[in-house]
Order: C-alpha cells, then sequence, then structure tokens
C-alpha cells in the first residue's frame, strides 16, 4: 500500500468478514462512504484523496534523493553509511563520496555515520540533492584517563594505558566487571576459567611472566589496592577501566605492578542532575552442542557384542530399542539455565553535595541442575564541598556472593551405562556402573551431594582534598577492605553402595588498610601544562 499519512487516516478501524472476494471488491467495501480511493499498479496499492492523485503520489513515494558526502576540508568521504531512519534502507558512498537512494518519502530522515565522524541527521522534505559535510568527533581526546595516582587528558596521554569508559559497555549484559575488560582492551587477555556462573576471569595484562609466582595485575579501586581483585562489584557502578600496560605501572606502584595495573573509578553524583535508573536484565542458557554419545538401545547391543551375547537380555534390548527402558544422562543432569539482574541507582545532588546509591540483585541458575549463583550488592558513594579549601567523599561498597554445588563431572557422566538401574528402589542408594566405571553415580552425587560456599567483602575509603594555594592540593586518603569466606559441604551416603555421610566447613577471613598521601601541583599556561606530584604511602 501507498499512501500520505497527512491525507488518510490510518487509524480508522474497520472490520470485515471476507471469503473468496477479489481484492478491488474488498477496498470497495472498506473504503465504502469516504473520499479514499485506489488504484491497483502492479503489486501497489495506492490510496488517494480528491486532494492528491495517483500519479502524485507515486512520484512522491517513489523519489530518488542523491548526493556528496564530504569531510571538513571537502574532501570525499568514501564508504559513508546512508540510510533512512527507522528503516533497513540504506546504502554507502561510493570512492567519490557520491550516493544514490531511491523510493523515498518527504518525510523521511536520511542518517549519516561514519567512523571518528559526528553523526548527522536530515528530513528529506522536497530535496532531491543532499551534500553532506561530516564534522570530526574530537571530544574523546579530551576526556580525562586515570594513571595510578592522577589523572591526564587523552590527547597528552604517551604511556601505553587501554582505557574503557561507561559508555561502551551500559547498554549491554554485563554481568562481571572482568567482562567488561574482555574484547574491549588491546592487548589484555582476559579467559574465563569455567562456564559455571559466578566463576572467576583470568586477567593477563603481561602474559605469564612467573611459574611459580602470581600473574594477576594489581587492581586499585578508586584508588585503594583492592585485596578482592574485580569481585563484589556492580558493573553498573564503573565509571571506567584503565589498564597500566607499560612500565609506567612499575615506575608507580614498584614491583606490585609488574603485572600491569587495573585501575577501577566508580561513578559520582552530578549537580543539578537528580537521576532514578531501574534495570531489569533477563536472560536464557543451553547447552550449544552436547557429545555423540550411544542411547541406550545402541550401548546395550555394543555390551553384547563386547561382553557377549545375553550380557542385556532380549527382553531389556527391546524395551531399550523402545524407549520404555533407559537412562539419558544428558536429559537428566542439564536444564535451561536461568539469569535476573536487577539494578537500582539514584543520584544527583547539588553544587556543594553529591550523592549516588545503588543496589544489585543478580541470581542465575546454571545450566546444570541444581547449581546456582547469587550476588547482592549495596553502594554509596558520597562527595561534598565542606569549605571553599576543603573537600571530603566517602565511598562504601558492601558484597556478597553464594555459590550453590559446583559444576559436574562431566567425564564421568560421559561414560556411564544408560543400561543401568539407576537407584536402589528399596534403599533409595544409586547404583554404580557394572559395567563400565567405578566412580560414584554422576547423577546421585549431584542431586544428594551439596556444597555452599560464601564470598563477604566490605570496601571503605574516605579522602580529604586540600586546596593549599592555586594549583597546589592535598589528598589525604584512607582505606579499609575486609573479606570473610566461609564454605560448608555435605557428602551423602546415598550418592553410591558403600558410602557414608560426610560434611564439613572452612573459613578464610582477611584485612587490609591503606593511607596515600598524595601533594599536586598542576598550573596551566596558556598552551602549556605542569604537574608535579609527590606521594606517601603505607599499607597492610
Amino acid at each position: 500500500f501507498m499512501y500520505s499519512e497527512k491525507l488518510i487516516n490510518v487509524n480508522r478501524e474497520v472490520s470485515a468478514n471476507v471469503k473468496n472476494k477479489k481484492i478491488n471488491e474488498v477496498l470497495d467495501d472498506l473504503f465504502a462512504g469516504t473520499d479514499v480511493s485506489y488504484k491497483i499498479k502492479d503489486r501497489f496499492v495506492l490510496l488517494t484523496t480528491p486532494e492528491i492523485s495517483g500519479s502524485e503520489l507515486m512520484a512522491q513515494q517513489q523519489k530518488s534523493v542523491s548526493g556528496k558526502v564530504t569531510d571538513s576540508g571537502g574532501q570525499p568521504l568514501p564508504g559513508v553509511t546512508v540510510r533512512v531512519k527507522g528503516a533497513s534502507q540504506g546504502t554507502i558512498t561510493n570512492a567519490d563520496g557520491n550516493y544514490l537512494l531511491s523510493n523515498i518519502s518527504e518525510e523521511a530522515t536520511l542518517v549519516f555515520s561514519f567512523v571518528g565522524m559526528r553523526t548527522q541527521e536530515v528530513v528529506v522534505g522536497n530535496q532531491t540533492s543532499i551534500n553532506i559535510s561530516l564534522q570530526d568527533e574530537t571530544i574523546g581526546l579530551d576526556e580525562l584517563v586515570v594513571i595510578g595516582y592522577g589523572t591526564v587528558a587523552k590527547k597528552d596521554l604517551t604511556g601505553a594505558v587501554a582505557s574503557v569508559s561507561q559508555r561502551q559497555f551500559k547498554d549491554q549484559p554485563v554481568k562481571n566487571v572482568s567482562d567488561i575488560l574482555q574484547g574491549r582492551t588491546p592487548g589484555v587477555e582476559v579467559t574465563s576459567l569455567s562456564g559455571m556462573p559466578g566463576s572467576s576471569a583470568k586477567v593477563r595484562v603481561r602474559g605469564t611472566t612467573s611459574i611459580n609466582k602470581g600473574n594477576d595485575p594489581l587492581y586499585i579501586v578508586d584508588g585503594i589496592v583492592s585485596s578482592s581483585g574485580l569481585e563484589g562489584l556492580n558493573p553498573m557502578d564503573i565509571q571506567s577501566v584503565e589498564v597500566l600496560k607499560d612500565a609506567s605501572s612499575t615506575a608507580i606502584y614498584g614491583s606490585r605492578g609488574a603485572n600491569g595495573v587495573v585501575l577501577v573509578t566508580t561513578r559520582k553524583g552530578i549537580a543539578g542532575k537528580n537521576q532514578v535508573v531501574f534495570d531489569v536484565q533477563t536472560g536464557v542458557s543451553n547447552i550449544a552442542k552436547t557429545y555423540d554419545v550411544m542411547n541406550a538401545y545402541e550401548y546395550a547391543l555394543a555390551l553384547n557384542d563386547i561382553r557377549g551375547a545375553g550380557t542385556i537380555s532380549d527382553a531389556d534390548v527391546q524395551a531399550y530399542k523402545n524407549g520404555t527402558k533407559g537412562i539419558d544422562y544428558y536429559d537428566l543432569m542439564f536444564q535451561t539455565g536461568m539469569s535476573q539482574d536487577y539494578k537500582l541507582s539514584l543520584s544527583g545532588g547539588t553544587p556543594k553535595l553529591q550523592y549516588l546509591v545503588s543496589a544489585n540483585v543478580l541470581n542465575q541458575d546454571a545450566v546444570t541442575i541444581t547449581t546456582n549463583y547469587k550476588r547482592y550488592n549495596l553502594r554509596a558513594n558520597i562527595d561534598s564541598e565542606i569549605t571553599p579549601w576543603l573537600n571530603f567523599s566517602v565511598k562504601l561498597n558492601t558484597s556478597r556472593m553464594h555459590s550453590h554445588n559446583g559444576g559436574m563431572d562431566m567425564n564421568g557422566t560421559l561414560v556411564y551405562s544408560p543400561t543401568m538401574v539407576l537407584r536402589d528402589p528399596v534403599t533409595g542408594i544409586y547404583n554404580k556402573d557394572p559395567y563400565n566405571s567405578i566412580k560414584d553415580n554422576p547423577y546421585g552425587a549431584i542431586v544428594e551431594n551439596y556444597s555452599d560456599s560464601y564470598r563477604n567483602y566490605l570496601q571503605a575509603n574516605g579522602t580529604f582534598l586540600f586546596k593549599i594555594m592555586d594549583g597546589l592540593t592535598l589528598s589525604v586518603q584512607g582505606g579499609y577492605n575486609y573479606y570473610h569466606s566461609p564454605s560448608y559441604w555435605y557428602i551423602s551416603r546415598l550418592r553410591g553402595p558403600g558410602g557414608n555421610d560426610d560434611m564439613g566447613t572452612s573459613s578464610s577471613e582477611g584485612r587490609f588498610w591503606q593511607n596515600v598521601n598524595n601533594l599536586t601541583y598542576a598550573k596551566k599556561f596558556g598552551e602549556h601544562s605542569i604537574t608535579a606530584t609527590a606521594v606517601w604511602e603505607i599499607s597492610k
């Protein structure tokens, strides 16, 4: 259908019950009593009124728009994307910067976009030729990048620093802070150690440099060393992540930075901009590909072939073939994993007091049955100007993670017989494989045994910033980290024949404090600037 929304009432509703009628008969019934007429041309139906003819409408709907795209210097830009906003129609400019789009309506808006250039939008209207000059996108060069005990404009940065800002990941389903680094930081290797929910990631900035020592980088969160790495942080709270990759990390942090440094800066409230953000994300996960293993019938035939006829009776073989007997371990031990991620953030303030309060609840069910991971986060960031020469900020983050049951024994499951009796109906004990394994029943182990591990973190830091004179500031910062990680487990006698009930517990606890005193002189003289920093730090 082709029509003009200005002349045709597209919101008019008509009910019709049509069967075995021609298209023109149906249209006559639909537009009876209106001034709308129609014309059928090829595969198109043109709706017109006395105010506009069908030929005029066709010309209006099928108008071609062409033009040329250049840069700020007037040079043609090849490869610029030109598309119709809200539609899939589009093209790219050729080597001379020219483009051509057909069948464009007057109401359409063209969007011109190119990497490193500012995107522009133009309403077509009665134009048939639209020439565009795209401007360079230089805003990113003025962004500040954290480099240890200070910041520097990106345009003045000389070291090897990879930076990721919030706008690069805020609209993506990021569950862990380590996911922010993955694929966004050149030269940084981020590898997931397990597919289980809540599993940690291995981060390598300079590769594996030691066999018997740690290779993890040094993690700094808001100026304080994080003893828990990136765990316990809500991705929604992150403003930016910088990775120091070259020798500057060692020059700033000494031997602690030998494996690189990851600097995390959390968000702040913005004066005069009160915001309430509630974000809900849900997701599902499944096994993408399973191993090709024999079913119960195929396994029974193989047993009889290898161990001799009669190992599996003919009646059982027929039952396995019909599907009335047999075990499908994949069906028993895998499920559709579900994840629910709830994030709430309140921020704002006045010129003298800014605040940010956020909370996060993450609940993930794994693709293996009985496996679950929960994370709870609560953060409060407050920045205030007490006097014109003194600022104070405090940041508090607390988190709790709970992992219930780990992964399954995949290798043990793959070799377990699908032709056995799964469980003794009298004792309730899960049977062992009589043919191919000496391990306990993998299904019995995952449903009867359980383990629960908890990780509790508290991170707090406060900063006094003294403005001594023009350009000279003294920052006195204190930070405290605490963690407590208890674990509990129970092993049931029902997991296999001859087993006994067993249980146990373990716990670890740690504290870390740090004091950083930073005297900085920063002054700008016309187009030149100078920055000098002196730092004294103590930690335990």
